[in-house]
C-alpha cells in the first residue's frame, strides 16, 4: 500500500456513494433501519469545508481505505452536546496501519479550527479511543460509551 492521504469529502465528491454504502452496511442495523439512500444523502449533506457536518476520507491513490465524519449530532441522545466524531471506519485489509489515527487527528483539527471546545463520540469499543486521548464520561442507556475530547488541552495524539 502506498501513502495514505486524508481529504475533505467536499474535495473528492466522487466517493459520496461509496462512503454512504459503507456507512449503511456497517451501521444501518443500529439506525432505525435507515435506507441506503438516506445514508448516501446524509453523506452528501456533509460536503462542507467551513462548518459542520463534514466527512473526511483516507485514500491510497484512488482507493478509498477509510473515512470519518464530524457531525453536529449522532443520534437522538445528548442533543445538548456538539460536535460529534462519527462513522470512523477503516476497511479491514487496511487496519493496523495508523489510518484511524490519521482520521481521528483530522477530525480533531477541523473541530479546533471551527473553535469548538470539546468533541464527543459514542461507541461500544472500550479502550480504542483512550489511546488517542479521549476520556469516557458515561455509559449511555443503550450501553454505548460516551467519550469526550478536550480540544483546548495541550494533549497531542
Amino acid at each position: 500500500m502506498g501513502i495514505v492521504n486524508i481529504y475533505n469529502l467536499a474535495e473528492k465528491q466522487g466517493y459520496v456513494t461509496e462512503v454512504g454504502t459503507l456507512i449503511y452496511n456497517e451501521w444501518s442495523f443500529k439506525v432505525n433501519s435507515d435506507s441506503l439512500n438516506k445514508a448516501i444523502t446524509r453523506v452528501g449533506n456533509s460536503l462542507n469545508i467551513d462548518n459542520v457536518p463534514q466527512t473526511f476520507i483516507a485514500l491510497s491513490g484512488d482507493v478509498l481505505v477509510g473515512f470519518v465524519s464530524l457531525w453536529d449530532h449522532d443520534g437522538d441522545e445528548h442533543l445538548d452536546l456538539a460536535p460529534w466524531l462519527a462513522t470512523l471506519y477503516v476497511k479491514e485489509e487496511y487496519r493496523g496501519l495508523q489510518i484511524s489515527k490519521q482520521l481521528n487527528e483530522r477530525v480533531i483539527s477541523s473541530a479546533q479550527q471551527l473553535n469548538y471546545q470539546k468533541l464527543y463520540l459514542k461507541t461500544n469499543l472500550l479502550n480504542f479511543y483512550k489511546k488517542y486521548g479521549w476520556v469516557k464520561i458515561e455509559t449511555m442507556g443503550n450501553g454505548e460509551n460516551l467519550y469526550c475530547f478536550n480540544l483546548t488541552s495541550k494533549n497531542k495524539l
